[in-house]
């Protein structure tokens, strides 16, 4: 598996269960920061649930 770029970049500002796309301006420092990345795998892997 390779993990290819980045997609997305969520903020959660405080405690709170909403996330956000954009950190807002009034926070210095997240509670959490969600990165999105791209990942393939080899065309033989197989996904089991």
């Amino acid at each position: 598996m390779k993990v290819g770029e980045c997609i997305g970049t969520w903020w959660r500002p405080n405690f709170k269960t909403l996330m956000y796309p954009f950190l807002p301006p009034n926070v210095k420092h997240p509670k959490e920061c969600l990165k999105l990345s791209w990942e393939t795998s080899a065309p033989s892997a197989v996904c089991r649930a």
